[in-house]
């Protein structure tokens, strides 16, 4: 659109606000209702998201007060005792559970995620040479950081 588009013109001066360089004119002060001026665009779009966040809070905490007052509350020792498919529990629930359970798993879920991201990089290079020594770049990262915790015997199952 072009500078003298009348009708764009016309559009914003009807939006923008009057600047006035002294106090609130008698019109505005009028339709306000307040001491502090009307309410603009940007005091809207704030009460506009403190409203929705009032309102998600609102919502979830009814949700809590109709299941404390709709949901039976019948408390029972079985009720409350831990389940392990269908079975008595094998030993205390809080048990110490050695930490080689959770070095391995964690080092599975990081090899299986780099290898996944490695297939999409893959499917991406398309014979770009800078790509390639990227993604070659990143399996010998992978490669040296397995190497190291190989080293560190974090592969070793000890008993």
């Amino acid at each position: 659109m072009g500078v003298g588009n009348s009708a764009c013109n016309n559009c914003c001066k009807a939006i923008e606000p009057p600047i006035e360089s002294g106090a609130l004119s008698a019109a505005a002060a009028a339709t306000s209702g307040r001491q502090g001026g009307p309410v603009t665009a940007g005091s809207s779009a704030v009460l506009f998201v403190v409203g929705l966040a009032a309102a998600a809070v609102g919502f979830v905490l009814v949700v809590f007060l109709a299941n404390r007052l709709l949901a039976p509350h019948h408390p029972d020792p079985e009720k409350g005792s831990p389940y392990e498919c269908g079975m008595e529990p094998a030993g205390a629930p809080w048990r110490r559970v050695n930490v080689r359970f959770a070095s391995v798993a964690l080092l599975f879920v990081l090899f299986d995620v780099e290898a996944v991201l490695l297939f999409a990089v893959a499917t991406r290079l398309r014979g770009s040479l800078a790509g390639l020594l990227e993604a070659g770049a990143f399996a010998a990262l992978l490669a040296l950081g397995l190497a190291y915790a190989w080293r560190k015997g974090a592969l070793e199952w000890r008993s």
